[in-house]
């Protein structure tokens, strides 16, 4: 273990030297199996946990930037100067160790962001750059999207990132990005520039439509298969306040409200205007969020109206700055939480039944049998061009608006560790569930290409990346032939 006397400065390269091969010996060190690993409530390996400021670590001590776990696991916080990144990357690649890359925080799959290994945490990279001349901001990869809103919507600007406080930039950037001003401007990684990115062989490189374009395309919806990303640079717009307003429904209404939904589904083609429903079972009730959305201090006459008369609908709705509706959105913590996401081509009345039947069954079972928290089904209303506004990237593979689909993002919460395996196994039954009402209406999803940023551990890379995943793993042969990447945790090509 090192010294309390000995004192190496902490934006050294020695330093991180000094703490990778220290952690590498800690982490392989066949003694360190008698002491806990890397623990969440004390008892599992971490998760990313959206919101979360700190995760939960026993035995550990720290020496300022590094952070080690008496344990098989070390989590290493590195310094900013991007010599270090490539030593620490190297000396991974060199000793095999699995390691795992902590941003903000975003992904809910265990092991993505988490290890029995080295965990890297991005924190100390925290560049904020706004560059008013060329429209640009540079983001570094330890950020959340708090940070960058709080900056940049002061001064009556925005950018296409995240729609609730708490989450990380980096993994969601990677995964795509859906936005409040996706119908308008497309996916995050339409809107981004560049990269820098420290490759597995410890080379630092940017990643950009003119600069290693092949890499920029593979980094775009293909997470950290490549390297480590430090930092983003993206596109800066207006931003004026908002329209913003829900209309909360009891059990007994919601059926009510489903014509009105599936009518703006259809028929409202003003990218400025964006529509959710979030079915929620908690404590015993079933209960409908309609999530009403416009990208001006007040919307066109007569748009929201049939939503905001849904028969006894309590509603909110006001104009208000965009940081305060992000405020509204503030996401939940529980020990254990997992997502998958079931994918339609058209939502209509009885498909929108079905998701509330499922939100009923699923959430009343496992709060009276397997120790659940809180049960989500989040409807997400899209243009059909929604994928029209970017250029080719790893994920979406095709941009056809005649292959679009929607997607229903499902998120279970719970409290037992021994109620693990029942709770994944619901899950993906109401997966299944839903995909078979919407074939049965003659959707046509069997080749649905999934939003990564939200699928359940295990999914096929086939039903994400499709068409593009020969291309994806040629590229990975060309930038990690050594697979360093794959020490790692997530979609691995």
């Amino acid at each position: 273990m090192p010294s309390s006397k000995l004192r190496i400065p902490y934006d050294s390269p020695l330093f991180i030297i000094f703490a990778v091969v220290t952690a590498v010996w800690y982490s392989n060190s066949a003694g360190f199996h008698t002491f806990p690993r890397l623990t969440h409530h004390g008892e599992d390996a971490l998760g990313s946990y959206i919101g979360q400021e700190h995760p939960h670590l026993r035995r550990t001590f720290t020496t300022g930037r590094c952070l080690v776990l008496r344990s098989r696991d070390v989590l290493l916080d590195p310094p900013t100067p991007m010599i270090s990144q490539e030593l620490e990357i190297q000396i991974l690649g060199w000793t095999r160790t699995p390691f795992a890359i902590s941003g903000g925080g975003h992904a809910l799959n265990p092991g993505f962001s988490s290890t029995t290994g080295i965990h890297v945490s991005m924190s100390g990279f925290d560049t904020l750059e706004w560059h008013k001349d060329e429209n640009t901001i540079d983001i570094g990869a330890g950020l959340r999207w708090d940070h960058v809103f709080d900056y940049l919507n002061p001064e009556g600007y925005t950018v296409v990132g995240g729609r609730v406080r708490g989450v990380g930039v980096a993994g969601f950037i990677l995964g795509g990005g859906l936005s409040f001003k996706t119908n308008q401007l497309g996916l995050t990684i339409d809107t981004l520039k560049s990269c820098e990115v420290v490759l597995p062989n410890g080379t630092f490189v940017r990643a950009s439509h003119d600069e290693n374009p092949d890499l920029f395309f593979g980094l775009k919806g293909g997470f950290n298969n490549f390297g480590i990303v430090t930092k983003f640079t993206l596109g800066v717009y207006p931003q004026t306040d908002i329209w913003g307003g829900t209309v909360i429904l009891a059990e007994k209404d919601i059926g009510g409200a489903h014509d009105a939904v599936v009518k703006f589904a259809d028929t409202v083609t003003d990218p400025k205007a964006t529509l959710n429903i979030i079915y929620e079972y908690a404590e015993g009730e079933l209960n409908a969020i309609v999530i009403l959305f416009y990208d001006a201090p007040s919307p066109p006459p007569g748009l929201f109206d049939e939503l905001l008369s849904i028969p006894n609908g309590k509603v909110t709705a006001a104009s208000m700055s965009f940081a305060t509706l992000l405020s509204a959105g503030q996401p939940r913590n529980t020990p254990r939480r997992i997502q998958d996401v079931a994918p339609v081509q058209k939502y209509t009345p009885k498909l929108l039944d079905s998701i509330a039947n499922e939100t009923k069954h699923w959430g009343s079972f496992l709060e009276k049998n397997h120790s659940g928290h809180f049960f989500d089904y989040v409807v997400e209303v899209f243009l059909p061009t929604y994928y029209s506004h970017g250029t080719e990237s790893a994920w979406p593979p095709s941009r056809d608006p005649a292959s679009v689909h929607y997607p229903v993002n499902i998120a279970f919460a719970w409290y037992e560790k021994a109620h693990d395996q029942a709770v994944w196994d619901a899950l993906k039954a109401s997966v299944a569930k839903l995909r078979a009402d919407a074939e049965a209406e003659g959707q046509r999803i069997e080749n649905a290409e999934l939003y990564p940023n939200l699928v359940i551990e295990g999914t096929p890379l086939e039903r994400m990346y499709g068409k593009n995943l020969p291309r994806l793993r040629a590229l990975r042969d060309v930038y990690d032939p050594e697979r360093v990447m794959d020490l790692t945790g997530g979609w691995r090509f």
